[in-house]
């Protein structure tokens, strides 16, 4: 339009160039052809550029839209990442508590004679719980009386643990409801096995308030479980190439992560005064989606995080 109207304009101009006096008319008539030219060019210049920013503002706006959509899904995914471990976790208080009251057990504390009849009673129940290292039945003054898998850990027999500070909190732990848990950490008794040790008091005759005579202690086998848990998402072929797992401890430290790198080294801080306990930020070129352990049932979590990285 602003082309025609340029030469209709030119045009004019040529006429009145021709014509003279005679052709002052085509003159003014060219005049305001020329300035009603520069004013439609403005318009369509202003209008190309509100096009240009209104599409930009689009474009935008779903690129936000959709790092929202997928941050939520990565929240979503870091909850039922944490939710699943608590569920585990939950299991071992409650299987540390009951094994505590078996007969075999209390009797070793009671009469450390009889500690290869509960070792045998430990060994059985090793077969059935492969989640488990070792099962250690440890006497009132922490020296450890039997355990589960003698030929594997033979040095565990006989070793001190009074000093550990999952024996002290089992010991006084109030009645047969209470229990510990020990730090994330390589056992030396287990030959430098990632081990989470779940203890609590022995009590005399299997009384849930009973005096404590002794102390069991189950080491849940850290590295393998956790590391199931943190590959049990459910993600896409293509995701899993450009997605990280991760369980935080209440300080940010790795305690598992799914490409088993940083583990009890590498710490990961999260904008938790920003976002709150739950909830997902971008970092650099990543996602990143995380929640705070919620418990289950009579287990109140360890305060830790699940958090799922994954590349925009």
């Amino acid at each position: 339009m602003t082309w025609s109207m340029r030469m209709l304009s030119l045009n004019a101009r040529i006429e009145a160039a021709r014509a003279g006096e005679a052709g002052d008319g085509f003159g003014v008539v060219a005049d305001q052809m020329q300035e009603m030219t520069d004013k439609v060019t403005a318009m369509v210049a202003l209008l190309q550029t509100d096009v240009v920013e209104r599409a930009g503002s689009v474009a935008e706006a779903g690129r936000q839209m959709a790092s929202q959509a997928r941050g939520r899904r990565l929240r979503d995914l870091s909850r039922s990442l944490i939710e699943i471990l608590d569920r585990n976790l939950y299991e071992r208080s409650c299987d540390v508590r009951w094994w505590a009251t078996d007969a075999a057990v209390v009797g070793c504390c009671a009469a450390p004679a009889t500690a290869a009849e509960a070792a045998g009673r430990l060994a059985v129940i090793l077969r059935a719980y492969t989640v488990y290292a070792d099962i250690w039945i440890v006497s009132r003054h922490g020296k450890v009386l039997a355990n589960g898998r003698a030929e594997e850990h033979a040095g565990v027999v006989g070793s001190e643990v009074a000093r550990e500070g999952w024996f002290t909190a089992a010991l006084g732990t109030a009645n047969g409801d209470g229990y510990t848990m020990g730090e994330i950490q390589p056992l030396a008794a287990l030959g430098g096995r990632t081990g989470a040790i779940y203890a609590t008091a022995v009590r005399e005759g299997g009384a849930t308030e009973g005096t404590p005579i002794g102390v069991l202690a189950v080491v849940f086998d850290w590295t393998t479980q956790s590391r199931a848990v943190v590959g049990s998402l459910a993600l896409e072929a293509e995701e899993r190439t450009r997605t990280r797992a991760l369980i935080l401890d209440a300080h940010g430290k790795i305690l598992a992560a799914s490409d088993g790198t940083g583990e009890l080294e590498d710490r990961i801080t999260l904008p938790i005064s920003q976002v709150g306990p739950t909830g997902f930020f971008e970092t650099g070129p990543w996602l990143v989606g995380y929640a705070l352990t919620p418990g289950f049932e009579t287990y109140p979590g360890q305060g830790w995080y699940g958090v799922v990285i994954q590349s925009r």
